[in-house]
């Protein structure tokens, strides 16, 4: 080879030569793979946004619930489209309903009137006079019960809300125009009725007891100073009375269907008065009436009567002795207390108020103060047996 074909040659074999170390070198090194979602930068991703998990976000609204029925003008204004007059009418309306009956439940959760003034001391006092004679009467023991009612249910801040109730049932007819009485009666004939209805419905429905325990009797036992013949007597009455009580309760469970049916009667005879050009304060205690005797046990009468028959038998059982010491129990803690604390008078519940803001219950039976201890034991009488407890066993629960 000449020296000219030398240098010609010799740039080819230094490009060959580079050429093959650049292909060794391009084998060592790996293929770059491209990340997925899935790959090693998405976890480098979560890491770089902070690593710890972050704090929770704020709590949802969640589900709220029942909220109940909507306030009364609401209710009313929505079905009857009301205008601006009528709205304001008939809340000025509701806001004395409101406020007399929150006057009337402050009245009544007051104390009792204390001493002679007391409606209860007197009637307590003219029926102990009366159990302290030799001849008990039902008329006594009628007028000591009307007595004791009055005293619970006629206190003078009642009379208020039970007339502003009135006037506001028969605003809803004057106020409203003969379409818009339709749709409340139609959709929402209720709170018609929340304001209509007596306000003395009772509360405990039909519940009856069946008499007394033997708890009872040793109670009234342990005020009169009972002889063993005197309780044994009272054993076997008050066993019978319970078997007479339970059948009237059963008889009463078979009209309950008709009771039912005559509320029903009375509250559509109302829906055609609120549909009428007319409703008058003689249409709305008519209803009343309906409702109240539709709604009282079928057998109150004869229950009442079986009552005044027990106590005036256990009447007849005393010493004139055992008379004075049940007459002192009356006197001081009322009829019930020969009883013991537990048995109180068996009244009827008169009905709840017409919602939220008139929850007020009536008590149509007094129940009087909270029984004393009883009085000491007085030595056996030496002209007869240890006078017996004068206050009659427990009266059947209504």
């Amino acid at each position: 080879m000449n020296f000219r074909t030398f240098l010609f040659a010799l740039p080819i074999s230094i490009a060959l030569a580079a050429g093959g170390c650049s292909g060794d070198r391009a084998t060592d090194v790996k293929p770059h793979k491209t990340a997925t979602k899935k790959g090693p930068d998405a976890k480098g991703k979560q890491a770089r946004k902070g690593g710890k998990k972050g704090k929770r976000g704020k709590k949802g609204k969640g589900n709220k619930g029942n909220k109940g029925k909507k306030p009364p003008l609401q209710r009313i204004c929505k079905h009857a489209t009301c205008t601006p007059e009528q709205r304001a009418t008939l809340k000025s309306m509701i806001d004395k309903v409101d406020a007399t009956n929150k006057r009337a439940i402050a009245a009544m959760k007051a104390p009792a009137p204390a001493g002679a003034d007391s409606p209860e001391t007197a009637a307590n006092a003219a029926l102990a006079a009366a159990f302290r004679g030799e001849a008990l009467t039902p008329e006594a023991l009628l007028a000591h019960h009307e007595a004791m009612k009055s005293a619970h249910t006629q206190d003078a801040s009642v009379g208020p809300w039970l007339a502003s109730r009135d006037a506001l049932a028969l605003a809803l007819h004057s106020t409203l125009n003969p379409e818009q009485r339709a749709a409340l009666v139609d959709h929402d004939f209720g709170v018609i009725l929340r304001y209509a209805r007596p306000a003395d419905m009772g509360g405990h429905g039909q519940q009856r007891g069946t008499g007394h325990s033997a708890a009872d009797i040793e109670t009234f036992c342990g005020h009169v100073q009972c002889t063993d013949e005197q309780r044994a007597s009272l054993t076997s009455m008050i066993e019978a009375k319970q078997a007479e009580l339970k059948a009237m309760a059963d008889a009463a469970k078979a009209n309950a269907a008709a009771q039912q049916g005559a509320a029903k009667a009375a509250n559509d005879a109302l829906r055609a008065k609120y549909r009428s050009d007319a409703l008058t304060q003689a249409d709305l205690d008519a209803f009343h009436a309906k409702i109240l005797a539709a709604r009282a046990p079928a057998d109150m009468a004869t229950r009442m009567q079986a009552h005044t028959e027990m106590i005036i038998e256990v009447h007849g059982m005393l010493t004139p002795e055992q008379r004075e010491r049940a007459a002192v129990v009356i006197e001081a803690e009322g009829m019930h207390a020969l009883m013991g604390a537990n048995n109180k008078p068996g009244g009827m519940r008169g009905a709840k108020g017409v919602g939220a803001h008139e929850g007020m219950r009536f008590s149509a039976g007094g129940h009087g103060p909270a029984p004393t201890t009883a009085p000491p034991s007085a030595p056996p009488s030496p002209s007869g047996p240890p006078a017996p407890s004068t206050a009659p066993p427990p009266a059947p629960s209504h």
